[in-house]
Parts: C-alpha cells; structure tokens; sequence
C-alpha cells in the first residue's frame, strides 16, 4: 500500500521499536523496509505472472530477447508455457521432495525457516499432516488443480494416530487411489467428479494437486504461499511436467481454482486439454460449452484407460 510497508505496532510517524519489536522480529531502522520472505514471494508471484504473459510478449516486442537466449527451447509445447529449463536440472520430482518429510511432521524440512521467520502463517492450520496431492497423480489420466486442501476436525485428529500417519506417509509417494466413502476427503473429491462418472470407477484415475500441501479453513494468504519452497516445487513441477503433458494430450488437466496463481491466463484451453475454466467460488465449474466440453474429453480419457 502506499507509505510501503510498516511492521505491526509500527503506527505512521512513531519512531522504531529498535532491534526487535514486540513480536520477537528484527527489522531495519528505515521506513518502507519490507521481510525478506514477503519480498521473496512477491517476486514469485510476478514470475507466475511472466509464465502467463510470456506468449503475448513473444508475439509483440521481446520475442527476439527470450528466444535467442541459449537457453531457450522452441516448440509448440513451450511457446505456451513460457522458456523450459527442462534438461537444465533444475525440475524437482514432486514425489522425492515429498519424501523427505517425517511420517509424523507437520511442516516439510525446507518450508521449516520460513514458517520461522514470519507470524503471519494464520490461516494455514499446522497441526495437520501436508501433502499437496491427493489420489494416483504419478498416473492418473485426469488432474484437477486446487489451491490447498481444506480442514476438517479429523484432519487434525488424524494427524496423533498412527493409522493416520501411516496414510499419509503412503499418500505422498503418488500411487494411492482416491479416498472411499470412510476417508478423509471423499465428499469434497466426488463433489467435484460427480459429472465424469461412478466414483468407484474414478478413484484410481483421477488426482488432485494443489499449490499448496497445508490446510485451513478459508483462502491462505498467497505470498505466504509464494514464500514456502513447497509451493514453488509444486508449480515448477506443474509447469515443466504436468502441464507441457495437458497440452499434447498425454493427460487431461482442469484448473478449479487459482488459475493466475498456477500461471494460466485468461484463456479456457491450452493445447488439447489443459483447461482453465470459469468456476464458482466453490471451485465448481460454470455451466456452458466449456463445461460440457471438459465432461466429455474427461469422460473419453477415463473410458481409454479402462
């Protein structure tokens, strides 16, 4: 906002708590100074922003800039989604990131510090277990994208019981279909697919990823989001992986929520069947052509994989 960023209890024109402040933080003397992690994420966002804007920049002015950078692969898959580090080495696995986690931890080890250094985590419940996906995701023929999962008072129950833990611990490695009717979860899942078919017949198909793998009640914060390591390696991941796989077809990928933060713009298509699709607040899909457009590719895809 404008007079840029004040810590709190830093009211206009009062002088500066000194070295630290009331909350335990260290900040500069200067006005305007702004956490590292919140400027970290804000820089995160705009690269979001570029993935997004990239293809419209290549059609007018900065064409010539990107593409004859030396690092810069040309393709149709590409050409959508912005320059590809794919082959540089700097794609990380989703399923090994997740792997480093305690089968009983709370917080990913790299999300650790910046966790620590901000008091704002608010909204993000840290007494659950994380985990950004859910269902098959290393096979599954159909992604449905979300922002970070919800929160239930057996999430946070689960999370003390080793029958919970154990679940977790097997639901991060990629492979276990969507919960059943006693699991965690199962509303919300066939809530969203109950259009492409008998859930029994959509569980070993179907995955959900989210941005981010911890849980709350309303909306996070999305430079928070931006900050954690965690998120990043899921949208890095998204865009060098999943996504180049929507566009040629290889899998059928439909955005429900946070379509700007998952670098997708305006557009409902990209390529064959990456979609982003005007959706409710509840991250349900509007009706019209598009809807009944996606129902039919997700019914076709499912039906192939039989």
């Amino acid at each position: 906002g404008r007079g840029g960023w004040r810590s709190p209890g830093r009211a206009r024109g009062h002088p500066p708590a000194g070295p630290a402040d009331t909350h335990g933080r260290i900040h500069s003397r200067s006005r305007g100074h702004m956490p590292r992690e919140i400027a970290r994420s804000r820089i995160y966002l705009g690269l979001c922003w570029t993935y997004q804007a990239l293809p419209r920049m290549q059609s007018r002015f900065a064409g010539n800039l990107f593409t004859q950078h030396p690092g810069f692969v040309t393709s149709p898959v590409h050409s959508q989604i912005g320059p590809s580090i794919r082959g540089t080495g700097m794609t990380e696995d989703i399923f090994e990131f997740w792997s480093e986690i305690g089968r009983g931890d709370s917080v990913h080890p790299r999300d650790i510090q910046v966790m620590s250094r901000v008091d704002h985590v608010g909204k993000l419940n840290l007494d659950c277990l994380p985990a950004c996906f859910s269902g098959p995701l290393k096979t599954a023929r159909i992604v449905l994208l979300f922002l970070n999962p919800g929160l239930s008072e057996r999430d946070i129950t689960w999370a003390t019981t080793d029958e919970g833990r154990d679940y977790y611990q097997e639901k991060r490695r990629g492979s276990q279909p969507l919960s059943g009717p006693d699991g965690i979860g199962f509303k919300f899942w066939t809530s969203h697919t109950k259009d492409y078919g008998e859930w029994r017949n959509l569980r070993n198909k179907i995955a959900k990823l989210n941005i981010s793998g911890y849980h709350s009640t309303k909306s996070p914060g999305t430079q928070l989001l931006a900050a954690l390591p965690s998120s990043r390696v899921t949208l890095d991941w998204a865009q060098q992986v999943l996504f180049p796989q929507a566009i040629t077809g290889e899998r059928v990928v439909v955005c429900l929520r946070a379509k700007r933060f998952w670098g997708l713009d305006a557009r409902e298509q990209h390529g064959k069947a990456l979609f982003a699709p005007e959706v409710t607040r509840g991250g349900r899909m509007k009706e019209g052509k598009m809807k009944q457009k996606i129902i039919r590719i997700v019914k076709a895809a499912i039906a192939s994989s039989n």
